[in-house]
């Protein structure tokens, strides 16, 4: 088997609903693939929810995963799936029907491959805020960089496209065990907003010059539930991924390297402080709200940097 598709979920059962309704109208034929629900300690229905769906499609398994946190959820996987690829799809990401069959046949026709990102696009389910820009859609998981198969590894550094996001994230099942899998350190425990755990993933692919693919032909919708889309939520967000962005820097980089780097955060936290000042002056809301976003994400890598400086 080359694909297992990979549902980690904590008390979501009616979005659990929707994604799995998705997942089994998929064109690919179910002989072809397996579906894995990893519950994370759910209070709700979710339990129900997956065995009315296993009498749908008997290639739907259900795992209970005790340790709390998005990590070791992904991590159960790494134990149960029999597929060679792993197929992480967000609990709220609907999948498109011609996805599945699409990526399992790139996949079977590219041997090397470690890490194969789909195109996300943000799906609200209440009305998109004013103040919510363009630009700022990547922040809650917009990933989309038009229709042609790109390798990440060659146009990263041109800006020409981001590594591959966890809402349609496929990574190899060797090679992610032989990194550790997902950082259990990383990632979203409860309501810690820690993220990076598949940056992570990406950093060491590209470290071990192991191909990273974006691949178009498989999407999802993102839905976006509205507690999610008040400022206050986007200000602890950015800060949480700028102190994830240090926590996954001591992981891949050497001292004399992340301190090159700090600095660089150090001064663009300046910098995003005077363009704020400057926007908000001259009253160009869009780019004062997008340069608040960047400044809580840098203030979050130096706070981290020098907490971390503290405890030695």
């Amino acid at each position: 088997m080359l694909l297992s598709v990979v549902v980690c979920t904590y008390n979501r059962e009616d979005y659990l609903k929707k994604c799995l309704e998705c997942i089994v109208n998929s064109t690919l034929d179910k002989s072809l693939y397996e579906v894995l629900v990893i519950d994370n300690n759910s209070v709700d229905k979710t339990g129900e929810v997956v065995e009315s769906y296993r009498k749908l499609a008997d290639n739907i398994f259900y795992f209970q995963e005790h340790q709390q946190g998005l990590s070791f959820a992904r991590n159960r996987a790494i134990k149960e799936a029999r597929g060679k690829y792993l197929l992480y799809l967000d609990d709220d990401a609907l999948v498109n029907e011609e996805g599945l069959e699409a990526l399992n046949k790139f996949l079977s026709e590219n041997a090397g491959v470690a890490v194969v990102g789909g195109r996300s696009f943000i799906e609200y389910e209440s009305k998109k805020p004013d103040w919510l820009t363009k630009k700022s859609e990547d922040w809650i998981g917009a990933y989309d960089f038009g229709e042609e198969i790109l390798v990440v590894n060659k146009n990263y550094r041109k800006k020409l496209v981001r590594y591959p996001i966890g809402a349609c994230f496929c990574v190899e099942k060797e090679f992610l065990a032989s990194i550790g899998g997902f950082d259990s350190k990383l990632g979203r425990i409860g309501k810690k907003m820690l993220a990076g755990e598949e940056t992570l993933v990406n950093f060491w692919a590209e470290k071990k010059q192991r191909l990273i693919i974006y691949f178009p032909n498989i999407f999802v919708r993102h839905l976006i539930q509205p507690e999610r889309l008040s400022i206050d939520s986007f200000f602890i967000m950015t800060f949480y991924n700028g102190v994830s962005d240090y926590l996954i820097r001591t992981r891949v980089h050497s001292f004399l390297r992340r301190f090159g780097f700090s600095l660089f955060r150090v001064v663009f936290l300046f910098k995003n402080i005077l363009e704020y000042c400057f926007y908000s002056l001259v009253r160009n809301k869009d780019k004062a709200f997008d340069s608040r976003f960047l400044m809580n994400f840098n203030f979050g890598y130096v706070v981290a940097l020098f907490g971390f400086c503290q405890n030695g």
